[in-house]
């Protein structure tokens, strides 16, 4: 499996629908071009239906890859009202309300509220998975001289986070600013890693029956993304079980996806879309250009600096 590309330590988390189905996408191409996902890249795919482990032998075919267990956490809350009802201070510091509460088990239902809710619900886990995946991601770093026949370790520093997933409906919409926050808050104050974000526009959505929230929800979380990018100071956000101190934006790079480009080309499909975001995530872990010292998000990071400077 031994090949000419410099692996660096990364992490990439799929949220909601469009998160699970691109990690699908992206783990086939990583499968087909070196027979397995290197150890140094983990998937993590974070979801509020049980849809998420529907990748099952007897649903997928041959040519079909497939998440594990250890791949895949279910947020769902069967009885989400005990949360909001007073008990849980730092839940009712944000929750709307005016939202009705509802079982959590098969989707967000395009509320972004709920998914956030989900999240909360399952803090310490959703924490934990992100901590072990980093954690493992690092230790092959550590012991890189093991793996130098099969595949090439960076020697920088630091580890590559992808975030994955939807602007339109409840789970990505609702969860990726968190997650973010907390993959930052594993990692620690490591200036060397890359947090880059992966969100898809609602386009690709508005054809479909039922989805008079999926500009809104949008609209949302890019005015969230223009407020955190340009952040100063800080704030603390509490889940529960710890606080986390949020003094930088949740991202140092994102790509905003739509379904259409600028030549007016449009996808009509969204497997077909998914299909595109994992071609441009492989290309951008699996087969990087360049040196071991750098590669596309060191520099566009550099430019962002250097523009803002």
């Amino acid at each position: 499996m031994k090949n000419n590309v410099v692996f660096r330590p990364t992490v990439v988390i799929g949220l909601g629908g469009t998160g699970y189905k691109t990690l699908l996408k992206l783990k086939k191409r990583f499968v087909d071009a070196y027979g397995r996902v290197p150890p140094i890249i983990r998937f993590l795919s974070i979801d509020t239906t049980e849809n998420a482990e529907g990748s099952s032998s007897a649903n997928a075919t041959a040519h079909e890859a497939q998440l594990d267990h250890n791949e895949i956490y279910v947020l769902q809350v069967g009885n989400p009202a005990g949360l909001v009802n007073g008990t849980n201070p730092h839940i009712d510091e944000w929750w709307p309300q005016e939202i009705p509460t509802q079982s959590i088990i098969a989707g967000a239902g395009q509320v972004r509220a709920r998914g956030r809710l989900a999240l909360f619900a399952r803090a310490s886990e959703v924490y934990s998975r992100i901590r072990h995946a980093v954690h493992e991601v690092r230790d092959i770093r550590n012991q890189k001289q093991m793996y130098a026949e099969e595949f090439q370790v960076s020697s920088r520093a630091g580890v590559e986070v992808h975030i994955v997933g939807s602007l339109a409906g409840g789970t990505g919409s609702g969860t990726f600013l968190d997650v973010a926050f907390m993959a930052r808050d594993v990692i620690g104050s490591d200036e060397q890693s890359n947090f880059t974000g992966v969100l898809l526009l609602p386009g690709i959505f508005t054809r479909m029956a039922g989805v008079a929230m999926v500009k809104p929800n949008a609209y949302g979380a890019l005015k969230e993304i223009e407020h955190l990018s340009t952040m100063k100071g800080s704030f603390t956000v509490d889940y529960g079980f710890r606080r986390v101190d949020v003094n930088r934006p949740p991202f140092d790079v994102v790509y905003l996806v739509d379904s259409i480009n600028e030549q007016g080309r449009v996808v009509m499909e969204q497997n077909d879309l998914h299909a595109l975001i994992a071609d441009g995530m492989y290309v951008q872990i699996g087969s990087q250009l360049g040196t071991d010292s750098a590669n596309a998000v060191d520099n566009i990071k550099t430019q962002i600096a250097t523009r803002r400077g």
